[in-house]
């Protein structure tokens, strides 16, 4: 019984993984033309800012009820459906020559990103408690993110040939592939949901926020996650920027430090499994941060462009090894009945601050140069392992792991 239960799991990360490896290829087709699109429109990094602040505020807004709705529904049905507006998203991003047209792609973007929020992350690790194989989540979710950045880099070498032919192919590229991995995540395998007693949507939402706010662990778990995003928005919107118009690198050798960063990112996966074979969940998320602070300080000490791109390498290191840690172990606290709108009501309030920071962030590199992002992003960092710390002495024993 045992064997085939874990031959069933097996069978199903396969799948997960395939479908967010997908996932990752648009994400990453995106994101290697994105900002090259932008730039070739010749929008200021101030208005880039409040392009990016705006993606935010709609992710705030959509993002808290989107995760209610998938526990109420299926996490699955909202996970595919996402993925498929995800790609309508891209498309109109690629069509786009106005201002206008740019807030309502991002908007698209925005809700469907809230959506996919949690969604698939819980569908699947409530599948394995179901299953009765949580047991195995420290072998297998580090290899699989490692296969997931595998996909991100292939997708960041077909969107850095594309690119020669023209900016805006991998867009049309990541839309379709979206679309195609939406409608697989929307057939395929059984759906979860969470055990919710009131019918009414408003209602749920209503009790599942004054429960939210009164749990130490979440209050705790909220201004951890509101740090470590603040750290990594700051360096999504400032590090291609900074090649480009600092160091005056071509776009097409911006790619190739893309490439080198998903290398990067699929390393650190990799990692990760090799560091928790002799330490905790939590060591490892505290190496992961170690390195990325260093990495932040290199590049405040260091004005020189392979510095900086040495730097980037290793941030995404330390990116992928705490990240990877962390999607571990917060689900020990999380219960299974709403994991999904756990997962939106922190990514929610992480909006809330993230918004203010990336407005503020494009207003303060036009004024003062782009070691002011570096500097921001190494407070928020250190807070963020400042806030790991308190959790961990408050509430690690306070772990919340239902079974059925």
């Amino acid at each position: 019984m045992k064997n085939i239960k874990r031959n069933k799991i097996t069978n199903i990360a396969i799948f997960y993984t395939i479908v967010m490896g997908l996932f990752q290829f648009s994400d990453k087709m995106f994101g290697v033309s994105y900002m090259l699109v932008l730039n070739d429109q010749g929008l200021s990094v101030r208005m880039i800012g409040f392009l990016v602040g705006f993606q935010e505020f709609v992710l705030l807004i959509v993002d808290y009820p989107s995760g209610v709705i998938s526990d109420y529904i299926g996490r699955k049905k909202v996970a595919g459906i996402s993925l498929i507006l995800y790609g309508v998203g891209l498309l109109i991003f690629a069509i786009s020559s106005n201002i206008p047209s740019y807030f309502l792609a991002f908007a698209l973007l925005a809700i469907s990103m809230a959506m996919f929020s949690g969604s698939p992350q819980s569908w699947f690790y409530d599948t394995m408690v179901k299953l009765d194989v949580l047991s195995e989540r420290e072998k297998l979710m580090p290899k699989m993110s490692g296969v997931v950045s595998g996909f991100s880099i292939v997708s960041t070498f077909i969107a850095t040939w594309l690119i020669y032919k023209s900016i805006f192919w991998p867009l049309y590229l990541g839309a379709i592939v979206s679309v195609i991995s939406g409608l697989a995540f929307l057939f395929v395998f059984e759906d979860n949901k969470g055990k919710l007693e009131n019918d009414n949507i408003i209602s749920v939402i209503k009790e599942f926020t004054k429960s939210f706010f009164s749990d130490g662990r979440m209050r705790s778990m909220v201004v951890f996650e509101m740090m470590n995003y603040t750290s990594y928005s700051v360096f999504i919107l400032v590090w291609q920027l900074c090649l480009m118009n600092k160091y005056n690198l071509e776009e097409k050798y911006v790619t190739f430090v893309f490439i080198a960063l998903m290398f990067a990112l699929m390393v650190g996966n990799f990692l990760s499994g090799l560091v928790l074979k002799i330490t905790s969940l939590f060591n490892t998320t505290y190496f992961g941060k170690g390195l990325i602070v260093f990495s932040l300080v290199i590049l405040l000490v260091f004005d020189n462009m392979w510095f900086t791109i040495a730097s980037f390498i290793l941030f995404d290191i330390g990116l992928s090894i705490s990240g990877t840690t962390i999607s571990i172990w917060k689900n020990d606290y999380i219960s299974s009945n709403n994991r999904a709108t756990y997962y939106s009501a922190i990514s929610s309030v992480q909006s809330i601050f993230s918004i203010v920071v990336t407005v503020l962030i494009g207003i303060l590199v036009n004024k003062i140069g782009y070691s002011i992002a570096w500097i921001i992003a190494i407070v928020f960092e250190i807070g963020s392992i400042l806030g790991l710390a308190y959790f961990i002495r408050i509430y690690s024993n306070m772990k919340e792991i239902e079974y059925y």
